[in-house]
């Protein structure tokens, strides 16, 4: 993370202290149970611990029928929600479509909150496919939560004028939120805070630009993302290599002083309650099963099929062992990924491949330690790595790392020294792997506690806090925001 400046510089640059309120607009909040709720419901506790006053702009909980997180397990009843509707477009010209007779139009696939392009589809194509899909996607751009935007823009504007608001904290995916808070940090004064948990306009999931939507979102994605640069006084990414390619594409002179690293994290107090785990040996026996777990939804572009056919090459070869190796996936499966039980059982898995649907975050979090190996799996990206990473090191098991070359999440489980890394690119690193596990030659290592301790929510708070205090005087919006802050008191 970029050095804050020393106290000497801090204290020259000495600005009137804005109220330590603020306001966290976030669809991720109980009872979404979407991992970055975790995030969320994490700086809020800490923050409150340390003296803020927190404020809430989230969606109604109607919308999270499925949704089993309750905010009153993870913070105190003085934070202060305000919950809104909105409005879905798409759901409305769908409506009206059927109403007139004509087919339902399809809906963007979907992983938290995104929406992003479709992979393309060479058999469409014509002007009035192109139209039709530039038309459909604008409905659901920039993502299922834009009829959101002018609630937010509303509810904030109110908020913010009413408490006296000194910091405004927009956590994306979804991108949403950002357009409205745009607009608002141009008419009223306040600290705003961007949090990047994944990119945006320049996805390394997202290449193709095929037909004219595709391009057409690229262009907005890019457009609305260098708006949101431009606006936020403080721009906070949860890894550095996140951090860093925004920096390459903006300039370093465009982001100094305004562009942090702060890491997702575990809670220590969670893992207080949940107690440790049993040892067990991680070598696959004739008598006890080897359990590896993934938790989190599956799709697309999290795909673990490369995974179950090298298991399936393993096992041909090494069928007394192998057998005993269990792959155990906890989620939801995307449509496109719903071939993958059939798929088990054609290559001979069927009892040795779980799907299980989603379960609350505690009973996940016990489920992690009763594990002898947990998979990380992330392809196709160098600058992400999931969240659920952190609720591995809480768990203390051994961590199979499937992602790309030179990406953070090798660069974490290597750091750690607590896992195995396999390329997804590469078949015979996930074969390696499985051959190693049935040898006995992998061992399980806990990280050290020293190296924990970077990823304690406290402490990432207590970072976190220190970006805030000192972003008066770094960047020219603070300047105002302090001003209006003392002509508000």
């Amino acid at each position: 993370m970029p050095a804050l400046g020393t106290k000497t510089d801090q204290t020259k640059a000495a600005k009137p202290a804005l109220s330590r309120r603020i306001l966290f607009v976030t669809a991720h909040f109980p009872p979404n149970d979407a991992i970055g709720t975790q995030r969320m419901t994490k700086l809020m506790k800490y923050l409150h611990r340390r003296g803020w006053e927190i404020f809430v702009l989230t969606l109604k909980e109607s919308y999270f029928p499925e949704g089993r997180g309750d905010y009153r397990i993870y913070l105190p009843p003085s934070i202060r929600v305000y919950r809104t509707g909105k409005l879905d477009p798409f759901k409305i010209w769908d409506w009206l479509k059927r109403k007139r007779g004509h087919c339902a139009a399809s809906r963007l696939d979907e992983t938290d909150g995104g929406g992003g392009p479709h992979p393309s589809r060479k058999e469409n194509s014509g002007m009035v496919f192109e139209l039709k899909e530039v038309f459909t996607r604008l409905l659901q751009y920039p993502d299922r939560y834009n009829g959101w935007i002018p609630f937010i823009f509303l509810n904030a504007w109110r908020i913010i004028r009413r408490h006296s608001i000194g910091y405004v904290l927009v956590s994306s995916p979804p991108h949403s939120p950002h357009l409205p808070v745009n607009w608002l940090h141009r008419w009223l004064r306040f600290v705003y805070i961007a949090d990047f948990r994944d990119p945006w306009a320049r996805s390394q999931w997202t290449h193709e630009q095929d037909h004219l939507y595709q391009r057409l979102q690229h262009r907005l994605d890019a457009a609305f993302e260098a708006q949101t640069i431009r606006e936020a006084d403080l721009l906070i990414y949860n890894t550095d290599h996140l951090r860093e390619d925004f920096q390459n594409h903006y300039g370093n002179r465009s982001l100094k002083g305004r562009a942090f690293t702060l890491t997702n994290g575990f809670d220590p107090e969670i893992a207080s309650r949940l107690g440790n785990g049993q040892p067990q040996s991680c070598t696959p026996g004739n008598n006890r099963r080897l359990v590896i777990r993934h938790t989190g939804n599956l799709y697309k572009k999290r795909n673990p099929e490369p995974i179950l056919r090298a298991l399936a090459q393993v096992k041909n070869r090494f069928p007394e062992v192998a057998t005993n190796i269990t792959l155990e996936f906890i989620g939801s499966l995307d449509r496109e990924l719903t071939h993958l039980p059939a798929l088990a059982r054609e290559l001979g898995l069927k009892d040795q491949v779980v799907f299980l649907p989603s379960r609350p975050y505690l009973e996940v979090l016990k489920q992690l330690q009763e594990a002898d190996w947990l998979l990380l799996l992330q392809p196709g990206t160098t600058i992400q790595v999931p969240a659920k990473f952190f609720d591995y090191l809480l768990s203390g098991k051994p961590i199979w790392a499937v992602v790309e070359p030179d990406s953070v999440g090798e660069c974490l489980v290597k750091e750690m020294g607590n896992g195995f890394v396999s390329y997804s690119s590469q078949p015979q690193t996930l074969v390696s792997f499985f051959e190693q596990l049935i040898s006995g030659s992998l061992k399980s290592v806990p990280p050290r506690n020293e190296l924990l301790e970077r990823f304690s929510a406290p402490r990432l708070v207590e970072q976190l806090e220190e970006i805030l205090l000192a972003s008066m005087g770094n960047h020219p919006n603070a300047s105002k925001a302090s001003a209006t802050a003392k002509d508000q008191r």
